[in-house]
């Protein structure tokens, strides 16, 4: 067998992405409240976001596991597809890049007139298309 391949293995009966769910999600919260400033300015409320945060990242932790619900399949699903289609956007943006001209969004605003919105409603319009389409 691979060596990577028994290694994830390994660490999937360990339990280590439930604990990197964990990580993952008091890091956000933790995030959310020094943005959002709720209990006051972050330098003088750290411990106060950090213990909201870990509590929140607690109950994130325990609510697949009080349902009886596998969220870490589904986790493994959903980065893989979104790996996969962050791959395909990449390759179609790299690809719209080495077939047009240097300055694309120069080239379409000089083809559709003075309104440069419409370069930028075609050029989103590509990408969104290539997404929709994976």
């Amino acid at each position: 067998m691979d060596p990577f391949a028994n290694t994830i293995i390994r660490l999937k009966d360990m339990g280590f992405f439930h604990l990197l769910l964990y990580i993952l999600s008091t890091s956000v919260f933790y995030g959310l409240l020094r943005k959002s400033q709720i209990f006051g300015p972050p330098e003088r409320n750290v411990a106060v976001n950090a213990t909201v945060a870990f509590v929140a990242a607690f109950m994130v932790l325990a609510v697949p596991i009080l349902r009886g619900i596998d969220i870490i399949g589904q986790f493994e699903m959903f980065f893989i597809q979104s790996l996969v289609a962050i791959l395909i956007t990449m390759v179609s943006v790299m690809l719209v890049g080495m077939f047009s001209p240097p300055d694309l969004p120069g080239h379409l605003s000089k083809v559709f007139g003075k309104g440069g919105y419409w370069a930028i409603f075609i050029v989103g319009g590509i990408i969104v298309g290539l997404i929709i389409l994976v």
